[in-house]
């Protein structure tokens, strides 16, 4: 029977707070202002996916990719239809891209009561990956920074900021447990370093990053929460 764990290492970004509507919202905005422009919808959907596919390799989760993944994708459907670059267009889409950069997210349903339930019962830990500057603020606007006995900001989440971690608060892997949306970062990086992890849904699967989805990876380290208070009965049950 595994040990109830001492430590619970969170995600911030579609875990705790609602991160994707941010950049859905924004892109909406950015594809209906295409449309206005007299480009067909398919055309900016497609090359916007590929142009944030690619950023995403390049600069990673900051939230400036957004804004370079709008200029690049009216750049290049503007100069395939032959037409000239516009610079009211360029200051609209930096209105829209600024979205992604001011627009702080909201605490997903349940987040701070389940913060205050574990923070009487467990250490805390929140790994992001980010901008710290970005990541500080929504962390700010969460309110519940004192709940946290660590919290690290990281360019990427990998398996060694995860044993980083454990090791500043001075915990082994069986002592501890991962809370996150993302299979790929939160799940399996976990998991890597013996760490196991409660794989909690984000609410709004269609509008959720696609690289960020479950791969459909099972095994006794990775429990299953629909909800933010399933998160809790898990952990509830790891501990009576």
């Amino acid at each position: 029977m595994r040990a109830p764990p001492k430590l619970i290492i969170f995600d911030l970004d579609d875990t705790l707070i609602d991160t994707s509507r941010v950049f859905f919202d924004a892109r909406e905005s950015f594809v209906r202002f295409m449309i206005r422009r007299g480009f067909r919808e398919d055309r900016v959907r497609r090359y916007f996916d590929h142009a944030e596919e690619r950023n995403l390799k390049r600069f990673g989760y900051i939230s400036e990719r957004n804004l370079i993944t709008m200029r690049e994708t009216y750049e290049a459907l503007t100069e395939a239809g032959g037409e000239t670059f516009s610079h009211k267009d360029l200051q609209t889409i930096a209105s829209i891209g600024s979205e992604c950069l001011y627009v702080l997210p909201k605490p997903l349903p349940y987040a701070r009561r389940l913060l205050s339930w574990c923070s009487s019962r467990f250490e805390l830990a929140l790994l992001t990956r980010g901008s710290e500057a970005l990541q500080n603020a929504k962390i700010e606007n969460l309110g519940m920074r004192d709940c946290f006995e660590l919290i690290e900001v990281v360019e990427r989440k990998t398996p060694e900021a995860f044993r980083k971690a454990i090791d500043a608060l001075g915990h082994s892997p069986e002592q501890c447990i991962s809370v996150g949306d993302s299979m790929r970062f939160d799940v399996l990086c976990a998991i890597e370093v013996g760490i196991p992890a409660i794989h909690v849904t984000y609410p709004h699967s269609d509008i959720q990053w696609n690289h960020d989805k479950a791969t459909g990876v099972k095994g006794k380290a990775i429990y299953r929460a629909a909800t933010l208070p399933d998160v809790r009965a898990v952990l509830e049950s790891l501990i009576t």
